[in-house]
């Protein structure tokens, strides 16, 4: 799995634009806090990131509005970057699974499950949205950006599998 890394980068772009709620990483305080600019959270006062908008940030990302599949992979080529870039990975521009000490310790799991999955898909199965159509645009919901229901995804069975080793390049 860890050989998996452009895998790993298209499920990171996929999350990045597709998945991130515009209100996430939600906190209570419980007891007066003060950040270092000194902003202060009073005790049972809420505060939370902006996934959505940290994502769509240029100063993170370059060229935020368009999906580069391999943008991490790419990332993580440069020198002492191998490791940060990973999908289970946090820093400050990537919060989808929370930050600091209490951040998911359930995304190692996760991430790779879901690159198991994408594996097996990959390699068994041929697929498209039907009608050729493009991607459609995620519905909203309050904070959340979530999947169109509406859109048909076609799955056909492979004869022929290709070669394992051609992912992991």
């Amino acid at each position: 799995m860890v050989q998996l890394r452009k895998l790993d980068s298209f499920f990171r772009e996929s999350q990045r634009m597709y998945g991130p709620p515009a209100i996430g990483v939600t906190r209570r305080a419980m007891k007066d806090f003060t950040f270092s600019n000194g902003v202060t959270v009073p005790e049972g006062h809420f505060v939370s990131a902006a996934p959505y908008a940290t994502h769509y940030d240029s100063r993170f990302y370059p060229n935020p509005e368009e999906f580069q599949a391999f943008r991490f992979s790419d990332m993580r080529e440069k020198e002492g970057e191998g490791l940060k870039h990973q999908a289970v990975m946090i820093t400050e521009e990537w919060i989808n699974f929370g930050g600091g000490r209490h951040a998911c310790p359930g995304r190692f799991f996760a991430v790779n499950e879901v690159k198991g999955m994408l594996a097996y898909i990959i390699l068994n199965y041929d697929v498209k949205l039907a009608d050729g159509q493009p991607r459609p645009e995620n519905v909203w919901f309050g904070h959340a950006n979530l999947a169109n229901k509406k859109a048909h995804v076609l799955f056909r069975k492979r004869k022929e599998r290709p070669e394992a080793s051609s992912f992991l390049d």
